[in-house]
């Protein structure tokens, strides 16, 4: 899928390039699972630390020393193999004063609990089981056997 193309995209939301790009911030996050499909985001340390203890681990390591000390340093950049798509959504969710998209069907759902999951940002289970709900109702609570019960098993903490 094409990355514009994707979903989560409204018009009511501002594209990544102009949300995640501004110069204020202190680290990039650079998305995608392939090098030539690379996207980055630009974005603040402090705030994904508050939602994220992945995170906030991630910047305590020592980082290299730079390499040439007369010019001015460089943005830290993280690479992360995640789809560009889902990191903007699950930075959307993070970020303050910044309107969450709607969760429109069962994969991208999955995708999203996969990141949450592998960055334990569990602030976003409510909203992640809420569309759930939405997306499947009656899956919350009903076991076996069921699309989605690995969802349902993780937001409620059985997984």
């Amino acid at each position: 899928m094409e990355w514009n193309a994707h979903p989560l995209t409204s018009p009511s939301m501002s594209p990544a390039p102009t949300l995640f790009t501004t110069v204020d911030r202190d680290v990039i996050l650079h998305a995608g699972p392939k090098p030539d499909s690379k996207h980055d985001f630009r974005v603040h340390k402090f705030i994904l630390s508050l939602a994220s203890s992945v995170f906030k681990d991630m910047f305590t390591l020592p980082q290299p020393p730079d390499q040439n000390q007369n010019e001015k340093p460089d943005i830290p950049t993280v690479d992360v193999s995640d789809p560009p798509e889902v990191l903007d959504t699950i930075l959307r969710f993070v970020y303050p004063g910044v309107e969450p998209p709607k969760i429109a069907d069962l994969p991208t759902l999955t995708a999203l609990l996969s990141a949450a999951d592998k960055y334990n940002i569990t602030s976003i289970y409510p909203i992640l089981r809420d569309a759930l709900n939405t997306l499947l109702p009656g899956t919350l609570g009903t076991r076996g056997g069921v699309p989605g019960w690995d969802i349902a098993s993780t937001l409620q903490g059985n997984g």
